[in-house]
């Protein structure tokens, strides 16, 4: 099954479980809508299983996310889905003969993670466990910071951040501005979060030319002409190919882009170069995105400005959909 045709197991699982959150209306026709909302959260969790790739790196999000959501709803008759489910992601170390990894153990760290509370020294130990042979963990929950390496250490600390990060805000609002003359619509995205990954990982997600290894939506980066450049910090003009959408499209756009850092922080600033931009697509796109280092985590905040013409994203989605995973750039890679 391709990636799109997870898109409904993906959209019934969120629909099970925050139904007023996910206008399904707005999104797929009357008689898909009414299908996803007849099958069961069961039936859409053993479609994830089934189909899902936890080598890929959207699908291996989006199965880390379902695994955290329905431990914490504690539905007793997904047990054995639950432990199918731990097992598919812990798959890819097996497959390599890395250690010898735990699907219970996995599950019990899941289970004693609480949002916005410091991990216990119990859930560290059942994460060593889950992982034993493929993460080595440096360190005590007592103490300010624990380190993790090693190839588990990726997948353990993304299952953290979202078992105990109940500090992600998305704030969605519409504006009006003019666009070519004439007063449109345009969508304002804000995100503010802290992350537990290292500072030079975030900084790395920030710099334009790592979105393609650092969001699975970026197709390709690439810079026109000669950048200004100071040191690390540069200013210039990249073609980003996006996608694909909702609808299926990928997006060309060119952006006017300057990137900085100094000691404990990266912002990157984009803005649309409208000489080069197709008006019947992207009319719209200006923003920053930036990684502060505040101590025991970094800081990731982002504003972006757009109007796609073309793409009718439902606005209930783009915070659900969009945000929470382009908060979390700093983890997507490759097993």
């Amino acid at each position: 099954m391709s990636r799109e045709g997870l898109e409904l197991p993906i959209l019934g699982l969120l629909r099970k479980l925050d139904p007023d959150e996910l206008p399904l209306d707005d999104l797929l026709d009357e008689k898909t809508a009414a299908q996803v909302d007849r099958r069961t959260a069961a039936h859409w969790l053993g479609q994830l299983i089934e189909f899902g790739d936890p080598h890929d790196r959207v699908e291996r999000y989006w199965m880390a996310r379902f695994l955290v959501d329905l431990e914490r709803r504690g539905d007793k008759g997904s047990q054995r889905l639950l432990d199918q489910l731990a097992a598919k992601l812990l798959q890819p170390y097996e497959e390599a003969g890395e250690g010898s990894t735990s699907v219970r153990s996995l599950r019990n760290a899941v289970r004693l993670l609480q949002p916005g509370e410091p991990i216990s020294q119990d859930a560290l130990d059942m994460l060593s466990d889950a992982f034993r042979g493929v993460m080595e963990v440096n360190g005590q929950a007592s103490h300010q910071q624990v380190l993790m390496s090693g190839s588990g250490s990726e997948l353990a600390t993304l299952l953290i951040e979202l078992a105990t990060g109940g500090s992600l805000r998305c704030n969605m609002s519409k504006h009006q501005e003019r666009v070519d003359g004439t007063m449109r619509e345009v969508i304002k995205v804000e995100v503010d979060t802290c992350t537990f990954r290292s500072f030079a990982d975030c900084r790395s997600a920030i710099d334009p030319t790592h979105w393609p290894a650092a969001n699975p939506f970026f197709r390709s980066v690439t810079i026109i002409g000669t950048p200004v450049k100071n040191g690390t910090d540069w200013a210039g003009v990249i073609n980003e190919r996006v996608g694909p959408g909702l609808n299926g499209k990928v997006y060309e756009t060119y952006l006017d882009v300057t990137y900085f850092e100094r000691p404990g922080m990266a912002v990157t600033t984009f803005d649309l170069n409208r000489p080069k931009v197709d008006p019947k697509k992207v009319t719209v796109d200006r923003g920053f995105l930036s990684c502060t280092d505040e101590g025991i985590h970094r800081r990731i905040r982002t504003l972006k400005v757009y109007r796609i013409e073309d793409l009718k994203m439902p606005s209930a989605f783009i915070c659900p959909l969009w945000a929470s995973q382009f908060a979390l750039a700093a983890y997507w890679g490759s097993l």
